[in-house]
């Protein structure tokens, strides 16, 4: 009797021995379904209904978090821009729908607060769609500096994603929008990709768009000048390379806006033309970026034909009595049509055509005597306020 207790309370022993040493195994190959929650937000496939325009609710805050936007579970333009954005980014139709495959697209941009970030051979990370942190922000301070402008919020939302695609494709990179190794090695070379450079005044690119020679007077200053030229007196001594906390000297001559109005009053912008852009075309313009719906005035006075194409989307050419012929692209709508006096209201800033996964801005180009396409820049530069 006791050999056989004995013998049972081995068996039991064993029986408990062998299951301790099976649950490790078992723990190995089939982790526990908490440990999926514990996963990082990058690594979560998400899954949702279809949304579009005018949706609301939870599944909406899901989209804006992962995309860096303002989580309000309102699914209204703003929110549909930057799915465009990322869709673009993705090779998928921009459509603004949230589908199946944008909902992938959403996985892959990750959201993971910047950490954890993979890292490149040198150690630096590589940054997508999602990113954010200082490494984010080291990046945008570089593409700022190179010419290609982004808010350096250390996010990495589809403005960024534009600034670096961009960026890539000027310097020849494969333009994915991902800082990696070859992308990084490119913002850290010491070449300035975008110098700001004026054309010398009284050049006839100045000539051309309506500028005059001012005979500096007794008393006058930059900023006396400037407001009776409308413009701005940093503008006006940045224009003729001159220093604006000296006065200008009496009886020099400079070079001031003659009839010629700013088309975007409240509009940035820097010297982009020449810029490289898809399918081997080249920038032949300025952009002027301003807030959605800002007016857009004619400089001249003339005739304005509105002009709509599946580049330019919005545009119009404005036939001018000084002769040029002036075309702006990319407006979220339009104005005054026919004859129009220098001033009048033509359009509203936008981002039509084939900005649509940009901020919205102005496509400026002119036209000398219906020539070919001359640089706005300096003509900007001193009729624009800034």
């Amino acid at each position: 009797m006791r050999r056989r207790t004995r013998w049972r309370r081995t068996r039991w022993i064993a029986a408990l021995v062998s299951a301790a040493w099976l649950v490790p195994s078992v723990a190995r190959t089939s982790p526990p379904a908490a440990a999926s929650s514990a996963l990082p937000l990058h690594a979560t496939r998400l899954r949702g209904p279809t949304l579009a325009l005018g949706d609301q609710g939870e599944d909406v805050k899901v989209v804006q978090r992962r995309l860096r936007i303002a989580a309000d579970g309102r699914f209204g333009p703003a929110t549909r821009r930057a799915v465009q954005a990322l869709q673009a980014a993705a090779g998928l139709a921009p459509d603004g729908v949230v589908g199946p495959r944008t909902w992938d697209a959403l996985s892959a941009a990750g959201g993971g607060g910047g950490r954890g970030l993979p890292a490149g051979p040198t150690g630096r990370p590589v940054l997508s769609l999602g990113a954010s942190g200082p490494a984010v922000a080291d990046a945008q301070r570089l593409l700022t500096s190179r010419g290609f402008g982004s808010a350096v919020d250390g996010r990495f939302g589809p403005a960024t994603h534009t600034a670096v695609a961009s960026f890539q494709r000027y310097r020849r990179l494969a333009a994915d929008g991902v800082v990696g190794e070859a992308t990084w090695a490119a913002l850290g070379s010491a070449e300035r990709v975008h110098s700001i450079q004026l054309v010398a005044a009284g050049s006839d690119v100045w000539r051309a768009v309506g500028s005059e020679a001012y005979a500096v007077r007794t008393g006058d200053s930059w900023t006396s000048i400037a407001t009776a030229k409308g413009s701005t007196a940093t503008a006006l001594a940045t224009a003729n390379r001159m220093d604006p906390g000296r006065r200008p000297a009496v009886g020099s001559r400079i070079q001031v806006p003659g009839s010629w109005r700013c088309p975007v009053l409240a509009g940035n912008f820097i010297n982009d033309y020449g810029f490289p852009r898809p399918a081997g075309r080249i920038h032949q313009g300025n952009d002027l970026f301003a807030a959605r719906g800002t007016p857009i005035l004619a400089p001249v006075s003339g005739r304005v034909e509105q002009f709509p194409n599946p580049i330019g989307g919005n545009a119009v050419q404005l036939h001018g009595l000084d002769g040029n012929r002036y075309y702006f692209a990319h407006l979220n709508s339009y104005g005054a049509a026919g004859t129009v006096q220098a001033g009048a209201v033509i359009g509203y800033v936008g981002n039509s055509g084939n900005a649509i996964t940009t901020p919205p801005h102005l496509h400026l180009e002119v036209y000398p005597d219906g020539g070919l396409a001359i640089n706005p820049f300096p003509t900007i530069t001193l009729a624009c306020r800034r």
